[in-house]
């Protein structure tokens, strides 16, 4: 036997807290994809490739070979970023940005500097509570063997 007692109808207060604090953790979710990436941008231009790849799962494809540029990167030059959230695409588990990203490398030998820029597919994950990057191509612009001839 089922227990039921007077249905109240419901109001539009029923629904503006759901939707408020679905709203509030979609601004939370996005402010900490976005801080994700800035981690990366952030790191590579303080020269502190540990802090960059940090900011990506080790199952992220490619793993190695992006520690890898970031670390010569760090080693070498002066680096500087300008980052800009093209596109955002969401689903209950993971997001995708696409990121203008512009670079400017600058050789501490030499004290050449190059302009680099490309459209950078970000796809990140919460894992145990932090967005990790699983995801992240094309890459090449970070690649610190390409010199003034690579197209970017």
């Amino acid at each position: 036997m089922a227990v039921t007692g007077p249905r109240r109808p419901l109001s539009s207060r029923t629904f503006i807290v759901p939707l408020f604090l679905t709203s509030l953790l979609w601004a939370d979710r996005q402010s900490d994809v976005r801080g994700t990436v800035n981690q990366v941008a952030n790191a590579l231009a303080a020269g502190s490739a540990s802090d960059a790849i940090s900011a990506f799962d080790k199952s992220c494809r490619d793993y190695d070979t992006v520690r890898q540029y970031f670390q010569g990167l760090a080693d070498s030059f002066d680096v500087t970023n300008q980052i800009e959230i093209a596109d955002e695409q969401d689903t209950d588990t993971e997001t995708v940005l696409k990121v203008d990203w512009d670079l400017t490398i600058t050789d501490r030998t030499s004290d050449s500097t190059e302009h680099r820029q490309g459209e950078i597919t970000v796809k990140l994950k919460a894992i145990d509570g932090k967005w990790k990057i699983i995801a992240f191509a094309p890459f090449d612009i970070f690649n610190p063997a390409i010199r003034n001839g690579g197209k970017h």
